[in-house]
């Protein structure tokens, strides 16, 4: 029994367009037929526009397949096509025509869809004549004389309100008697009429019945009319007639219908029930009658010698079961004898008018119509066979169909060879969601047979749905679509495809390629246009055509400046402090600039003020050193970035500088290991380094680290004493080997992102960091000394000379010679010099130069350590005016090898982060006497060795 599901809805149509000029929306309450609101769920709907009455031909048509929300609210817009549509919406008359919107319903989504109304449009959906329509003068509602009274909202202030419906039915007046489920309290209730199952359950319905088949007889198959057939079971013996000692049985009624022989004296222990279309045998096989087959010479009797027509007639089992005896499964006459087949079921009149029939039937072929399968619409593959030409050859075969029941071949057909056998034919079934009729045929010289009948519904357009569109930017979206059905035809392609409001877009316009399949679904598209506004909708694509989902609308992003976050400081000092930003929104145009801006009086400073940029442009975070500040002073900060749109800045922050200068204490002024000890600390532009080497006997999650004076390991971590005393151990820090001193990482930044040996916040420096402590301390003359260089000439040999040095006007390691004068131009220490010569004598000409890399090498050197062997500018003293001007105070703790400690107080060697291969570290070092060699650059080191350790903190 089919469920009827009633649709509960209302229409609301607005007077202004919704949409677009040319859409209107509708909308509806769906309820179930339980009057339960349908929640979340796909609706399919059809919307007919009808002119003039509602009988009339629609002039336009569109179907949906639109969600409810959680109130059970539907909502489409009707007008903007939907996923198919038949007509032209642009071209209905609104403002001259009359016309009813007819609406169906589908509550499962599909398009079985049910009338739900069909309503008369009152208002115009948008405005006709809208386009001429001239532009009011705004004038402020106060102004206007004889101002309306507008309602409060309020119902209780409403005059003459209607009473509502309490929602008591027994509140109601002339309530209608409510039907009470009983059948017998029915006005008007009709007549039924008894199954046939139930008269043939009662003898006083049996009447007589005509039968109007026709049968025919190949092999064990009976032909019925209508092109059905039977198959008959297997006979219960090969050949009665050729038994010796036979029983006493009766041949069955397969068997006489198999041999003529025994259709003029015959006796049948055959007892026919029939239940419903089914005719049952006494030895288990059964007939089912086709449905066109209609009941013979049935006639009700509890007389055996009833005669009709002068011919005895049989007598149904079922209303005589005293004639029937179960157990020997016989049935009985007068004196028990088994009654004969003429005595209980006389049949033989029929069958030889069938018999006469079948004579004229063996002229024709037998075929049958096998199967039918759409392998890509719009062609469809149907077989037929060829049983039996019968007496003639088949000279013609093949299929013919047709939009309506038995077709022939003055249809549509195809044909495929001729004689007996199987056969393919391929149909031209162009019209998509419809059912065909097919029959296969035969042709030989007596004419044309056909087989039995197939129909098959072609496959339509697909069905999807649009489920969000998200992540909208300037220029791209995402969404999410489901395919609801491919149609019955594979779906080759799928995606979504939106147009600039209000052109309901097609698949050919901006569009996605989201595979094939019915798999749920999601689109990326980038390439749209900022600040408009788009209409989207799903699609998907069989060869039937294009199907789509209702349409959605959403804006893209417009153009605007970029989006900066201004971080708090990482790091203030007396004259510098380090800012930190991020672009987390470019704007939709290209970032050109991004820094910093700020001011000591400007609150929200601009880059009119002083500003600082960064050296790449675009998005993401970024950090820059600010280092012209001034000691104790207020800032206002904040970051910047700059796109054709303009300069968009972060929120405005405020720091104080402290007293601090460089070459003075880091902040805070201290840093302690997780061992405890104590570390002062020293500021050189951006970087705060440790100013004494590390002592640390364990990594700062506390895991241990051996100090040995004998093991050595290039992958166990190991510690050394310098001078292979613990007593070194204050003063120059430990010695440690490559595992300890990295931890196992490596990294060239700058800064680095090893922290290894080093406390929380802090790392191992890289060597690039080494060389920005040596050009900090190169170019600035506080960490530099003037020195005075004197310079000798032989003039015998022009270009040969010597130089030498002077302190405190005593000076050394120089040669005088007595010159005649002489005029040259030399070159030194990469500046360009006139000598001239005043004539016999000695002669010495002097320039002043600021110190040069063996400068800056004892500009970082700690007093008073270092040995006599390492001092060869002044044997036996040390260079007191040039050490530690930096105040870095680097120890020469030597290095340790296999264990040993080697070369205290003459060479400071200290690991950084960069590794140099398997085997070797990477090292700089200062070796007091040399006058070539550069802090900075890093030269390889055996892993197993021992240098020293400093540490810059994280900024």
């Amino acid at each position: 029994m089919k469920r009827i599901i009633s649709i509960i809805s209302f229409l609301v149509i607005s007077g202004a367009a919704l949409f677009s000029q040319n859409t209107f929306t509708f909308q509806a309450i769906m309820r179930d037929s339980a009057n339960q609101l349908i929640r979340n769920e796909y609706i399919g709907v059809r919307i007919s526009i009808i002119p003039d009455n509602p009988q009339m031909p629609c002039s336009y048509t569109e179907q949906h397949h639109t969600k409810t929300n959680d109130k059970g609210l539907l909502t489409i817009l009707v007008g903007s096509g939907g996923y198919s549509h038949v007509g032209n919406f642009d071209f209905l008359q609104w403002g001259n025509t009359t016309y009813y919107i007819k609406t169906e319903i589908d509550p499962k989504g599909g398009t079985n869809y049910v009338l739900s109304s069909t309503d008369k449009v009152n208002q115009f959906p948008y405005s006709e004549f809208s386009h001429n329509s001239v532009t009011s003068e705004n004038i402020e509602y106060n102004n206007i004389a004889n101002l309306p009274h507008l309602f409060c909202g309020d119902y209780d202030s409403l005059k003459n309100k209607p009473n509502l419906f309490n929602g008591d039915y027994d509140s109601l007046k002339n309530k209608p008697v409510l039907f009470n489920g009983d059948y017998n309290n029915l006005l008007h209730r009709p007549s039924i009429t008894d199954t046939l199952l139930q008269i043939l359950a009662d003898s006083n319905y049996l009447t007589q019945v005509t039968e109007k088949q026709t049968l025919t007889l190949h092999n064990d198959t009976i032909f019925l009319s209508g092109s059905n057939f039977v198959i008959l079971p297997p006979t219960q013996a090969d050949d009665y007639t050729k038994l010796t000692n036979t029983p006493n049985i009766k041949d069955t009624l397969r068997s006489i219908l198999a041999d003529s022989n025994y259709l003029h004296s015959f006796s049948e222990s055959q007892a026919l029930s029939i239940i419903g279309d089914t005719i049952y045998l006494t030895d288990g096989g059964s007939v089912v009658l086709p449905d066109q087959t209609d009941l013979s010479l049935l006639l009700d009797s509890r007389n055996t010698n009833q005669s009709v027509a002068g011919k005895k007639v049989f007598t149904d089992t079922i209303l005589v079961p005293s004639r029937y005896d179960f157990s020997t499964k016989q049935v009985m006459g007068d004196n028990m004898q088994a009654a004969t087949y003429a005595e209980y079921t006389h049949i033989i009149d029929s069958l030889q008018a069938e018999l006469a029939l079948l004579q004229v039937a063996a002229k024709y072929p037998v075929v049958v119509t096998r199967s039918v399968s759409n392998n890509s619409f719009p062609y469809t593959t149907a077989t037929g066979e060829i049983l039996s030409e019968k007496d003639a050859t088949v000279t013609t075969r093949g299929i013919c169909f047709a939009l309506h029941k038995t077709p022939t071949v003055a249809d549509t057909k195809v044909t495929n060879g001729s004689g007996i056998g199987s056969y393919n034919c391929s149909l031209y079934t162009y019209v998509p969601d419809t059912t065909y009729y097919i029959r296969a045929y035969a042709v030989n010289a007596f004419g044309t047979t056909y087989g039995n009948e197939i129909s098959f519904r072609t496959p339509r357009i697909p069905t999807v749905a649009l489920d969000s569109v998200y992540n909208v930017n300037y220029f791209n979206f995402e969404s999410q679509s489901h395919i609801i059905s491919d149609g019955g035809n594979a779906i080759y392609q799928k995606g979504v495809c939106c147009a600039i409001y209000p052109t309901i877009p097609e698949h050919y316009n901006y569009n996605t390629y989201d595979g094939s399949g019915t798999a749920s679904y999601t689109s990326y598209y980038d390439g749209l246009q900022a600040g408009k506004k788009y209409i989207i909708r799903a699609y998907a694509i069989n060869n039937v055509g294009v199907g789509y989902s209702d349409t959605m609308v959403f804006t893209t992003r417009p153009l605007s400046t970029p989006t900066v976050i201004t971080n708090p400081m990482k790091s203030i000092a007396g004259t510098m402090a380090v800012a930190s930003g991020n672009v987390t929104d470019y704007g939709g145009a290209t970032v050109t600039a991004r820094g910093f801006c700020w001011s000591t009086s400007n609150t929200a400073p601009t880059i009119s003020d002083n500003y600082l940029t960064y050296s790449s442009a675009g998005t993401g975070a970024y950090t820059l050193s600010i280092t012209t500040l001034t000691n104790n002073t207020t800032y206002y900060i904040r970051a910047y970035a700059t796109n054709s749109q303009g300069t968009g800045y972060g929120a405005v922050i405020s720091f104080q500088t402290t007293n601090e200068v460089n070459g003075g204490s880091c902040f805070p002024a201290t840093v302690t290991d997780t061992n405890g000890n104590v570390y002062s600390t020293i500021r050189f532009g951006t970087q705060c380094w440790m100013r004494e080497n590390l002592r640390a006997t364990s990594y700062a999650d506390g895991t241990p680290i051996t100090v040995t004076s004998s093991s050595t390991s290039s992958t166990t971590p190991y510690a050394y004493y310098p001078g292979n005393s613990s007593s070194n151990v204050a003063t120059y820090g430990y010695l440690y080997n490559w595992p300890a001193a990295t931890r196992g990482t490596t990294s060239s930044n700058n800064p680095s992102t090893v922290q290894g040996i080093c406390p929380n916040g802090w790392h191992l420096p890289s060597s690039s960091e080494y060389s920005t402590l040596n050009t900090f301390i190169s170019n600035n003359s506080n960490y530099t000394y003037k020195d005075t260089v004197w310079t000798y000439y032989n003039y015998d040999q022009i270009n040969e000379c010597w130089y030498g040095h002077c302190l405190d006007d005593e000076c050394w390691d120089w040669v005088c010679y007595t010159v005649d004068d002489v005029s040259f131009d030399y070159t030194y220490d990469g500046s360009t010099y006139t000598y001239v010569g005043p004539g016999l004598g000695e002669y010495c000409k002097t320039t002043e130069y600021y110190i040069t890399t063996r400068g800056i090498a004892k500009a970082l050197a700690a007093s008073g350590v270092w040995t006599s062997s390492s001092s060869v500018d002044c044997p036996g003293n040390e260079d007191t005016k040039l050490n530690n001007l930096s105040n870095f105070s680097l120890y020469p703790s030597g290095y340790a090898q296999y264990g040993y400690s080697y070369a205290l107080g003459q060479y400071a060697y200290l690991w950084v982060s960069n590794n140099y291969n398997s085997n070797y570290g990477a090292r700089v070092y200062i070796d007091y006497s040399s006058t070539s060699q550069s802090i900075g650059s890093y030269t390889n080191f055996y892993k197993h060795y021992g240098c020293s350790v400093r540490c810059v903190k994280n900024e």
